[in-house]
């Protein structure tokens, strides 16, 4: 209704539901890799890029709340790889993207040796997603209620600082 296009009209432009869908993902995907990019650019070593990434990543889950749950919902196993011109394979595209661009940002500071250097950057870059997701996820908790506060004395706000020390600690050549 809000589009004023009836259904039939919106399968003019998608061929089901979830070409749809997976244009919706990459939409919201497409904002995260610009973010990323402009991250990726801060000034200073490898490890404040990365940092940056995370304050980017928690900043767009805040700022595109409905794109950050459309993408926690994205199967990339159902996704039909052959055809290169589907919604879903170009947010596949992109969405590799955007873990190119973390797995970037730590390749700097290992190069520039404020990361350690047996860090496996992909890898990695899907270990600090999968972390900063699940920490994302528990501060909006968080903020939803009490819980945190009133039984572990424990602010949501407080996460992130934290998480931000332990992934620096983790990483840091020493």
């Amino acid at each position: 209704e809000t589009s004023e296009l009836s259904k039939g009209s919106l399968y003019l432009y998608f061929k089901n539901k979830d070409d749809l869908w997976h244009a919706i993902q990459l939409r919201g995907m497409t904002i995260l890799h610009e973010n990323f990019r402009k991250a990726l650019e801060t000034v200073g070593d490898g490890m404040c890029k990365v940092r940056a990434i995370g304050e980017t990543y928690y900043n767009y889950a805040q700022d595109y709340p409905n794109y950050f749950q459309a993408m926690m919902r994205n199967d990339y196993a159902k996704i039909d790889m052959s055809d290169n011109k589907s919604y879903g394979f170009q947010c596949h595209a992109c969405s590799e993207k955007v873990m190119d661009t973390v797995a970037s940002a730590l390749q700097q500071g290992i190069d520039d040796s404020s990361i350690r250097p047996d860090v496996h950057p992909m890898k990695t870059a899907y270990l600090l997603w999968g972390l900063m997701t699940g920490v994302i996820q528990i501060v909006a908790m968080g903020k939803r209620g009490n819980h945190m506060k009133a039984h572990h004395n424990v602010d949501p706000d407080d996460l992130l600082p934290e998480v931000f020390d332990f992934v620096a600690h983790a990483l840091q050549n020493k």
